[in-house]
């Protein structure tokens, strides 16, 4: 401390950047490194973009199978057990309609096969915490409806049990 005392006032700037930046970058790359564990086996209600919508998303514990859904009595149900999982998600296949999830690094893609064609939503840095998933931007391909790119904060809630 008493070395500290010693520097000029920018000596002391640039120490307290320093670990600023330190921190930060750990903090970052500490959270981008977390969605593979804080993702499967977990549920998110995820909010459109425009706010307008929001949907319900339980991620298999075991397998790349998700519950995709509307009604978050649904989703909840499909949590509490792995027996109630499948039939929820056996329900939207009997709808013609299935979804899949990958978690590779701070990347999570969700796909969605619908009679035969599939649409894919790719969120790209998505920071982990322990009851959000946020991300800065996604792209996504449109089965029939084209593909794009979105630039802005999304955000996944955890649902509680």
């Amino acid at each position: 401390m008493e070395k500290f005392k010693q520097l000029t006032q920018w000596q002391k700037m640039g120490v307290i950047a320093a670990i600023l930046v330190i921190l930060g970058g750990g903090t970052y790359f500490h959270l981008s490194h977390m969605v593979p564990k804080r993702v499967p086996g977990q549920a998110y209600v995820y909010h459109s973009v425009a706010k307008k919508k929001q949907l319900y998303v339980a991620f298999s514990r075991n397998t790349n199978k998700a519950v995709v859904d509307t009604d978050q009595k649904v989703v909840k149900k499909a949590m509490q057990n792995e027996a109630n999982f499948n039939a929820a998600y056996q329900a939207q296949v009997d709808n013609g309609d299935t979804w899949q999830y990958k978690v590779e690094g701070s990347k999570l893609t969700l796909a969605e096969t619908k009679d035969g064609n599939v649409s894919q939503w790719q969120y790209n840095g998505v920071l982990a915490t322990k009851n959000h998933l946020y991300t800065h931007g996604f792209s996504y391909q449109i089965s029939q409806a084209g593909q794009g790119k979105v630039n802005n904060w999304t955000k996944f809630t955890r649902l509680d049990d």
